[in-house]
């Protein structure tokens, strides 16, 4: 992720449905692998607009996001305070610290275990899955692959991808689950809207119910998403 984009319309969804996993698992904390990258000169991040996005029920998130925006806070620090001021623990992990494809390995490597234990763990490339020339930009299979393998049973991994507005929808996110299923031989749970997207993987079936549960209520009072739960009971 980049600090620039911090507060924008992506943001209130991901934080609100992180929340909402968290709480309704439960868990008492969660891991935010940010995989921080440096300011460019995009307009990422300028969409602003919380009425269109999944999230806008959330006030109180609504509230903080657009006061950061507001007064020059956009920093993925600031959102610590949010989840703190709720009983909810969360680890910041590489919060000052840029990404880079040159220390990849190195930055996967000295994640604690315990920050993988009994948790969600948010991974946060800037665009998402591993494409034929990755960048600092992307995540690399075999790293979801290793974290897969490191995380205890109790716990989700939750990675974001960006659609490209290059490729269709369903392409890149069948491309995402055939890679997953090739690498790892699990199918994850997904979700979007029209711009992102979040995979969730799991290692016990208790814990992958949970999730879905959780999902199936957000998508009720979101009825605009899709998700791999949606398409299940459709062709149910």
């Amino acid at each position: 992720m980049k600090n620039q984009y911090f507060g924008d319309v992506a943001d209130l969804f991901k934080y609100d449905l992180i929340y909402r996993i968290v709480k309704g698992i439960p868990y008492e904390r969660f891991t935010f692998v940010t995989m921080l990258t440096e300011r460019d000169r995009s307009n990422e991040g300028n969409q602003l607009d919380y009425s269109k996005g999944a999230g806008y029920k959330n006030t109180e998130l609504l509230r903080h996001l657009d006061y950061c925006v507001r007064h020059d806070r956009r920093n993925v620090c600031e959102i610590e305070s949010y989840f703190e001021d709720r009983d909810i623990g969360i680890t910041l992990y590489g919060r000052e610290e840029t990404f880079s494809v040159r220390t990849r390995e190195e930055y996967f490597r000295r994640i604690d275990p315990q920050l993988l234990t009994d948790t969600l763990v948010f991974v946060d490339p800037d665009i998402g899955f591993q494409i034929q020339k990755s960048r600092e930009k992307h995540i690399l299979y075999s790293e979801v692959t290793s974290l897969v393998d490191r995380m205890s049973n109790e716990t989700i991994l939750m990675v974001f991808q960006h659609f490209s507005p290059r490729m269709p929808h369903e392409l890149t996110i069948n491309k995402v689950l055939n890679n997953l299923l090739e690498t790892i031989e699990h199918v994850p749970i997904w979700i979007c809207d029209s711009k992102i997207a979040f995979f969730f993987l799991t290692k016990d079936s208790a814990v992958e119910q949970s999730l879905a549960r959780v999902i199936k209520e957000y998508l009720y009072e979101y009825p605009k998403l899709k998700s791999s739960i949606e398409v299940s009971q459709s062709q149910s």
